[in-house]
């Protein structure tokens, strides 16, 4: 199939699919709401998107019972941000309504849409203007993608114990990323052909007999999906913009014993005594503590980990006057109340 463009000059529009349940990451809701370095991850996303001048528009496609977008993405608005509950049952039925959306608010055939998962959090623009200029005069369009780096392997059965096959040639195999980036006349017919067996828009197109662009991606531009990618996508945008605020914890509340004695992790406290039972306000993925005082007990705990314990009763002034600090910053993170530690108000 060719497109001949005349007249108007192409736009170039995203879209972005947003109406998965995100089962895999193991959260409690839809993975693309979970809060990533200090904000939404589909924020993360949606704010590179926005700094990328040749997009005309982004399109988020949301599930149609989707009552979190607006909350979670307050800034998410004005003439280039687009929203349609049009999701469908499968990724390419999502993006198959939102191709249709685009064509009813006055997308044309020969206009590019640059498809971009929103689990991509760590997006730079300048990695969209890459593959606009290499896309924007081709033909077919093209995709994000890395050569494959690591020795895969073919498994024997599907039951366990899971054996390996064989070993699977990786020589000029890459790994698919987004966006993905084909014009509209080319991957709605693409799509629809293709059915719910498209995994992504490239193989879509392909099915049709075209050959899209390889363009050289980046490692960071990978898809959060497992529960141990939130902490590395974390720490990777942190490490982009290190005046990025913290995020907010994850609090659990609980007694325990602790032997470990005060720490410091950011500007929250982290505070306990040898054999002495302790009610814990356990704050996940908060700065990487240091110690005060017993440097080596703190290495032993996890990284990412410790937040705030509270004790009912300080055992001195110097204690008291840490203890209540921890004691501000739990109550009013997370409007700590349940447990032993509500009954203690520090001086």
């Amino acid at each position: 199939m060719t497109i001949t463009v005349i007249g108007a000059e192409p736009r170039c529009f995203a879209l972005v699919p947003c109406a998965g349940s995100g089962s895999r990451a193991g959260g409690a809701g839809p993975k693309q709401y979970s809060p990533v370095a200090g904000r939404p991850l589909v924020a993360h996303t949606l704010a590179a998107l926005a700094q990328v001048p040749d997009i005309s528009a982004t399109l988020v496609v949301l599930s149609p019972d989707d009552a979190l977008f607006e909350q979670a993405v307050p800034g998410f608005c004005g003439e280039r941000a687009w929203t349609a509950r049009v999701g469908g049952a499968s990724r390419a039925e999502t993006v198959a309504n939102g191709l249709a959306e685009l064509r009813a608010r006055g997308a044309l055939a020969h206009d590019w849409v640059l498809v971009h998962d929103a689990a991509r959090c760590l997006l730079r623009p300048e990695w969209v203007v890459r593959l606009l200029a290499a896309c924007i005069d081709d033909e077919v369009g093209g995709l994000l993608a890395l050569p494959l780096a690591d020795t895969l392997k073919q498994q024997q059965s599907a039951t366990a114990p899971v054996r390996v096959l064989g070993t699977v040639d990786r020589a000029g195999k890459w790994a698919a990323q987004t966006p993905q980036m084909f014009r509209l006349g080319l991957l709605q017919p693409a799509l629809h052909a293709a059915g719910a067996a498209a995994t992504d828009e490239a193989s879509a197109v392909e099915a049709l007999g075209h050959t899209p662009l390889l363009v050289l991606g980046e490692f960071e531009n990978f898809k959060v999906t497992w529960p141990g990618d939130f902490a590395l996508a974390e720490r990777l945008l942190q490490h982009q913009d290190p005046t990025m605020t913290p995020p907010l914890p994850v609090l659990r509340i609980g007694e325990g014993w602790d032997t470990t004695r005060w720490c410091w992790a950011g500007r929250w406290c982290w505070a306990a005594s040898p054999s002495r039972t302790a009610t814990v306000c356990w704050a996940i993925r908060t700065p990487t503590p240091c110690c005060m005082r017993s440097p080596m007990r703190c290495s032993a705990l996890p990284a990412w980990a410790i937040s705030a314990a509270i004790f009912p009763t300080p055992t001195s002034p110097s204690k008291a006057r840490t203890l209540a600090c921890c004691w501000r910053n739990a109550s009013a993170v997370c409007g700590l109340q349940a447990g032993r530690s509500s009954t203690w108000t520090p001086p």
